[in-house]
């Protein structure tokens, strides 16, 4: 197999394929072509195809892709080298349902911590997570090699988060505050925004049915 560097929309969609080949594999099918990965996923089959050929032939004419071969591949590329370390700031619904989250682990992501400013909060432990008070961030991130941290406060105090990471070994940071975080420098930023992603579906329903009801 050849190796390169993915263009970064490529790499979004290889985790949709290998999400999809998970499931084709669930369900015991062996063998599936493009055409059908294109009427589960939306993308076009040329796409699939092309996003394919960055990283080798990985699929035989007449029969498809090798459903079994693609998952092992996949996994192996996307596979981490070490456990990630994770730490969520912001314990609310969010906060708590994303610590009780069981799917991080099947990927080798491993919450470590969680930090809230509620004084009532300070201390708990949601499933064995400890909660430490946001001011504690800079010694936890220390002691537990925190790699991503996960935004989930209101957007107010986004602000004071991020001063308190800015000058911390934190790689990574998955927003899900309502408001947008610009490109940093010192670690990759993810916006998530649930209600701009809602608008992005309700606009794309209404587009393509030009409102029919």
């Amino acid at each position: 197999m050849k190796k390169m560097k993915l263009p970064l929309p490529t790499v979004n969609r290889m985790f949709i394929y290998l999400k999809v080949f998970n499931d084709l594999f669930d369900s015991n099918i062996a063998y599936v072509t493009s055409k059908k990965i294109s009427k589960i996923t939306g993308i076009t089959s040329e796409q699939i195809r092309k996003d394919f050929s960055f990283i080798g032939k990985l699929g035989k004419k007449k029969y498809g892709y090798n459903v079994k071969f693609i998952v092992e591949y996949f996994s192996s590329i996307f596979r981490n080298l070490k456990p990630i370390n994770i730490a969520i700031a912001g314990i609310g619904n969010l906060g708590r349902a994303l610590i009780s989250y069981k799917g991080f682990e099947e990927k080798g992501y491993k919450i470590v911590a969680g930090f809230d400013i509620d004084p009532d909060k300070i201390g708990w432990e949601i499933n064995g997570i400890k909660i430490y008070h946001i001011n504690d961030i800079t010694k936890v991130t220390i002691k537990k090699n925190i790699d991503i941290l996960i935004i989930t406060t209101p957007k107010n105090a986004i602000l004071d988060v991020l001063n308190k990471i800015k000058n911390l070994n934190i790689k990574g940071v998955l927003n899900f505050a309502s408001k947008y975080i610009p490109h940093n420098e010192k670690f990759l930023i993810r916006n998530i925004d649930i209600a701009t992603e809602m608008d992005y579906l309700i606009y794309t329903l209404f587009y393509k049915n030009k409102f029919r009801r």
